[in-house]
C-alpha cells in the first residue's frame, strides 16, 4: 500500500464544510447555434482512451448495447492548474501542493463557459425524444415516423423532472462535462471542440442534453451506484480512480446541507495532498465557470467543507459535514451510460419494449412540486419525509433520492420517494414552514402503468392537507380544512388506448374529503365526497391510441351528499360525443339514474 493510501485509510473525525447550491445567472451566448436533435449514447465493453470523442447518430434512438465509432480526439490540456479562487482554512493555493491524482480535466478548457441555470425562459429540458432515448419505445403510446407521443405515466414523469430543474441544472452540467472529457459524448455535435467552447443561447440540443444527464441522478441503476462513504473513504476512492491520469471512471460529487437540502453537484478531476491529513478534491463548479475550486477534506477528523455561492453578488456560505452526516457522495459516470430501467412502464400493455419493463423494479415514485414539507406514513405507522424539522426514513424498502438542483435564490427541490408497488400510504402536505402563500402545489404518485395525484392546491402558511393513496394506483382521497379548488389527476396505460382524466372541484366545502376510485378494466371512475352540501366538478378526458389523441371537456357535474357518480370513460366514443354518467344515490351500489354529459370543448 502506498503512503498516500495508508494516510487516508488510517485517519478519522471533524472540520467544516461549504456547499454551493445549484443556481446562477442565465447563461450568456458565445454564438447562435441552430437547434439540432440530441445524440444518443452507446454502452461499450471497454473504455476509450482519455480524450477520445464519440460521435453518435442523432436521428434514431439507439439501444445502449450498440457499438459506436470513435471518430475524433479532444486533446487534454497540459497547462498547469491556476491558483484556486476559494479561501482555504490553511490559506494555501492550489498551486502550492502536490497532485496525488489528476484526471487532466481543467475547468477553463473542459468545463462549460456559462454558469448553472434554473427555469429561465426559452430553456428546453426533456422532450419525448430524450424519454425514448433513455427508456426505449415502451414510453411511447404512439410512434408516427420518428415522433413519439408519450404514455400518460411517461408524460407525467417527464413533467415532474422538468419542474425539478427549475432550481438548477448542476447535476447535468457536472455529468456531461465529464462524459465529454472522457470521450463518451462528442462536443462537436453541439457546436464546439470542447465543453468550454459551446454556446448556450439558442442551443436547444445542448440544453436537452444537459437535462438528459441531470435526471440520471435519480434513475436506476445509476442512483444505486452512488457512493456514500465517509469523507476519507471518498478521497481514497478518487485517488485510486484518477491515479496516473486514468479516466476509465469519472465522478460527479454531490454535496448537501446537514438536513440534505440545498444539494449541489460538481465534477471532480483531481486530489491534492495539502499535508497533515488534509486533501483538496479539485472540482469544476458550474456555479463558477472557469475557476479552480476545491472541497477540503480533513482525513484525521473525517470532515469536509466547501464554500458555496452561485454568483459574486451573493455572500458565500460555508457548509460542513463529517463521517456521520452522509452529506458528501460521488456518482460514477459509467452507470449513467447503462440502459436506465423504466419503473413507470406497464409490462401488461403489450406496447413495444415491455420486456425491458418486466425487468424493472416495481416501485411507485412520489413526486411533489411545491415548497411545503411532505410526510408519508405506511399502514404500520412508519414515516418517510419531513416532520417538525426532523427527517424520517422508517418505511421498509423505501428509497429516497435528494435532487441536486437547489438554488440559494430559490426554494429547495423536494426529494423523490420510492415505495414498493402495492404499498398503500397516507400523505400530509405541511405548510407550517411557509412564510407566504405558495405557488400551486402538486403531489403525484407515478407507478407501473399509471399516475394519480392532486394538483392546483393553493397552500397557505400553516395549512395542512391530507391524502391517502392505494398502492395499485386505483384509489386516492384528498382532504383539507381550507376551501380549495383542487384537481384530481389520473393517467392510465391500457392495451387498446391510454387515458388521462382531470376531475376539478369548483365548489368544495372546507373540511370535506373527496375520494376517487378507478376500475381500469371496466373503464370507470367513481367519485364521492363527505361534504354536507352539493359539490360541483368539471371534467377533462384525453384518450391516446395508435392513430390519434381525442379529448372531452364537461362542466357542472353536481354531486349531492351521500351520492356517488360513475363516469364511463372507457365507452366514450370520441371527439364531440357525449359521456355516459351514472348516479348512485345514497352510495348503495345501485345505479339510480343515467345521463349523457355533453362535450363542451
Amino acid at each position: 500500500m502506498n503512503k498516500t493510501r495508508s494516510i487516508v485509510l488510517n485517519l478519522l473525525a471533524a472540520a467544516g464544510l461549504l456547499l454551493a447550491a445549484c443556481g446562477g445567472e442565465p447563461a450568456s451566448p458565445t454564438a447562435d447555434l441552430p437547434t439540432a436533435p440530441p445524440p444518443t449514447v452507446a454502452e461499450e465493453t471497454s473504455q476509450p482512451a482519455k480524450g477520445d470523442a464519440v460521435e453518435v447518430e442523432a436521428t434514431e434512438p439507439v439501444e445502449a448495447t450498440e457499438a459506436v465509432e470513435v471518430t475524433e480526439a479532444v486533446e487534454a490540456t497540459d497547462e498547469p492548474a491556476p491558483e484556486a479562487t476559494q479561501a482555504s482554512a490553511s490559506g494555501d493555493s492550489a498551486g502550492d501542493a502536490t497532485y496525488v491524482a489528476d484526471l487532466g480535466f481543467r475547468p477553463q478548457s473542459n468545463g462549460f463557459n456559462f454558469p448553472n441555470y434554473g427555469g429561465e425562459p426559452n430553456v428546453v429540458n426533456l422532450t419525448p425524444a430524450e424519454m425514448r432515448r433513455m427508456f426505449g419505445d415502451q414510453v411511447c403510446a404512439r410512434i408516427e415516423g420518428d415522433e413519439c407521443t408519450l404514455t400518460p405515466p411517461a408524460q407525467e414523469w417527464m413533467e415532474q423532472n422538468n419542474d425539478g430543474m427549475s432550481g438548477g441544472h448542476c447535476e447535468g452540467m457536472a455529468a456531461l462535462s465529464l462524459l465529454m472529457y472522457g470521450g463518451k459524448i462528442d462536443p462537436a455535435q453541439f457546436g464546439g471542440e470542447n465543453a468550454s467552447s459551446l454556446p448556450f443561447d439558442n442551443n436547444e440540443a445542448l440544453q436537452r442534453e444537459i437535462a438528459y444527464w441531470f435526471v440520471t441522478q435519480a434513475t436506476l441503476p445509476a442512483a444505486d451506484t452512488i457512493f456514500k462513504g465517509t469523507p476519507a473513504e471518498i478521497v481514497e476512492k478518487l485517488i485510486e480512480a484518477y491515479k496516473d491520469g486514468n479516466s476509465a471512471e469519472t465522478y460527479a460529487v454531490g454535496v448537501y446541507k446537514p438536513d440534505r437540502s440545498g444539494g449541489h453537484a460538481v465534477a471532480a478531476y483531481g486530489v491534492q495532498d495539502k499535508g497533515n491529513g488534509v486533501y483538496w478534491i479539485m472540482v469544476y463548479d458550474n456555479n463558477s465557470p472557469g475557476e479552480e475550486r476545491y472541497i477540503e477534506v480533513d482525513t484525521n477528523a473525517n470532515t469536509w467543507q466547501f464554500e458555496a455561492s452561485p454568483n459574486p453578488s451573493i455572500e458565500s456560505e460555508i457548509y460542513q459535514g463529517d463521517a456521520d452526516t452522509n452529506t458528501l457522495e460521488i456518482a460514477p459516470s459509467s452507470s449513467r451510460l447503462e440502459k436506465q430501467v423504466c419503473t413507470f412502464c406497464d409490462e401488461a400493455t403489450g406496447k413495444a419494449g415491455d420486456s425491458l419493463a418486466q425487468a424493472a423494479p416495481r416501485y411507485n415514485e412520489i413526486w411533489m412540486d411545491g415548497n411545503a414539507n411532505l410526510l408519508l406514513t405506511d399502514d404500520a405507522g412508519n414515516k418517510l419525509g419531513m416532520q417538525g424539522g426532523t427527517f424520517y426514513n422508517e418505511i421498509p424498502k423505501a428509497q429516497v433520492s435528494f435532487i441536486k438542483g437547489g438554488n440559494l435564490n430559490e426554494d429547495d427541490v423536494p426529494p423523490l420517494y420510492r415505495l414498493p408497488a402495492g404499498m398503500g400510504f397516507s400523505a400530509v402536505i405541511d405548510g407550517d414552514n411557509l412564510k407566504s402563500p405558495d405557488d400551486p402545489t402538486e403531489l403525484a404518485m407515478i407507478g407501473p402503468g399509471y399516475y394519480i395525484g392532486v394538483e392546483s392546491i393553493e397552500m397557505d402558511p400553516g395549512e395542512r392537507d391530507y391524502l391517502t393513496f392505494s398502492g395499485d394506483g386505483r384509489s386516492i382521497s384528498y382532504k383539507t380544512d381550507y376551501t380549495e379548488t383542487p384537481a384530481i389527476i389520473v393517467g392510465l396505460e391500457r392495451p387498446q388506448a391510454d387515458y388521462e382524466l382531470e376531475l376539478m372541484g369548483t365548489d368544495i366545502e372546507a373540511g370535506s374529503e373527496v375520494k376517487v376510485d378507478l376500475d381500469p378494466d371496466k373503464g370507470t371512475m367513481t367519485f364521492y365526497s363527505t361534504s354536507a352540501q352539493t359539490s360541483k366538478f368539471s371534467l377533462v378526458i384525453s384518450r391516446i391510441d395508435d392513430e390519434e389523441t381525442e379529448s372531452f371537456e364537461g362542466d357542472e357535474l353536481e354531486l349531492d351528499p351521500t351520492d356517488k357518480i360513475i363516469l364511463d370513460y372507457g365507452e366514450w366514443s370520441g371527439n364531440g360525443k357525449s359521456l355516459k354518467v351514472m348516479y348512485d344515490q345514497g352510495g348503495d351500489g345501485v345505479i339510480d339514474e343515467t345521463a349523457d354529459m355533453a362535450d363542451e370543448k
